[in-house]
């Protein structure tokens, strides 16, 4: 079996972090160097870890969150549902049908207004047709614009 290609370093670390290397590789039977290869490695897996769980977190909280709302949905239509029958049982107006309706009233109410401007529009034009002379023609030239 090929042997994996290997750096050597040396470095110095503080006594207190090599007491608790040498305890981590006891506890994991691992040798000082595969515990420190081990641990750097981790390091560096970390941020993908995170971004990994935090992923799956947002994705389960956000399934989750879409439940309730649509259970919260249901239950919203289910109280106006019944809301609506005691109104209609009391025989009081759907105040959401009635918003409705005033909605369309006003709507209706600035078409016949626009129609109404667009009438008096056309007639304004219409009298002011009517009111030109029909051989009305732009004004003659003075001979001082001739001379220029």
């Amino acid at each position: 079996m090929a042997r994996e290609s290997r750096t050597h370093l040396r470095f110095r670390i503080e006594p207190q972090l090599q007491k608790r290397l040498e305890a981590a590789q006891k506890k994991s039977g691992r040798t000082l160097t595969a515990e420190i290869a081990e641990r750097l490695k981790q390091s560096f897996d970390i941020p993908d870890q995170s971004q990994s769980i935090a992923s799956d977190v947002a994705s389960e909280v956000s399934s989750e969150l879409s439940f309730e709302l649509s259970s919260i949905e249901g239950s919203v239509s289910e109280i106006q549902i019944q809301i609506r029958a005691i109104l209609s049982h009391l025989g009081l107006p759907d105040p959401v049908e009635e918003r409705k309706a005033a909605q369309r009233r006003e709507a209706e109410a600035r078409r016949a207004r626009r129609a109404e401007a667009e009438k008096a529009a056309e007639q304004a034009i219409e009298r002011i047709q009517r009111a030109k002379p029909p051989d009305a023609s732009p004004p003659a030239e003075t001979k001082d614009e001739d001379s220029k």
